[in-house]
């Protein structure tokens, strides 16, 4: 059965159908390209924000234990005050064995549960900015897959072209104008004509 060709050795119906639809492979897949890029990038600012959230957040983790700490010292002031002064009223001297022992433990507590809190906030704000650090990387990383899916579907696209172009060479034979140039008027103008007609 003969292809509708439209003429021996020159490309009919089917041969621009399958060439326009090469070219419509092709742009799909620079679109598509396009749009993995885009999402890839879309994809970073939202690991990107996601890493700033959990610096800002670290930095409050911190805020918070110093003041944690702080209220633990005033805490620890309140009441060796406290036990001074029980002590000051029951008779017994500053200068007490016994006296200078509690104080001693109760601002030492203080002191222990401040630095506490201080370590616990600390340990905190570590582990968030070590969450920013992985989300920034998962942003760097979105951005390479991204930039690999682009150039993947742009090879296809181009790739799908090449192969029809092959294809539709090997079928219709490389006949088209002539080879030669021109050397006169009279010569282009019976190319034309005879191409024409």
């Amino acid at each position: 059965m003969a292809e509708p060709t439209g003429g021996t050795g020159s490309m009919g119906l089917l041969g621009w159908a399958q060439a326009a639809s090469a070219i419509g492979d092709a742009y799909s897949s620079i679109e598509s390209g396009r749009i993995a890029r885009i999402q890839a990038e879309r994809e970073r600012m939202f690991r990107q924000f996601e890493a700033e959230q959990a610096e800002i957040i670290a930095g409050r983790e911190i805020a918070a234990s110093q003041r944690v700490a702080a209220e633990e010292r005033r805490q620890s002031e309140l009441v060796a005050s406290r036990a001074l002064a029980v002590a000051a009223s029951s008779g017994a001297g500053v200068t007490d064995p016994t006296v200078v022992r509690l104080i001693a433990q109760t601002k030492g507590e203080g002191v222990y549960r401040a630095n506490l809190a201080l370590y616990e906030g600390e340990t905190r704000a570590r582990q968030l900015r070590l969450q920013a650090v992985g989300l920034n990387i998962e942003g760097s990383n979105a951005i390479l897959e991204g930039d690999t899916r682009d150039m993947a579907y742009r090879a296809r696209g181009r790739s799908s072209v090449i192969r029809t172009a092959g294809s539709l060479f090997a079928r219709y034979g490389g006949e088209g104008p002539s080879s030669k140039p021109p050397t006169g008027e009279s010569e282009f103008i019976s190319d034309y004509t005879s191409e024409v007609y």
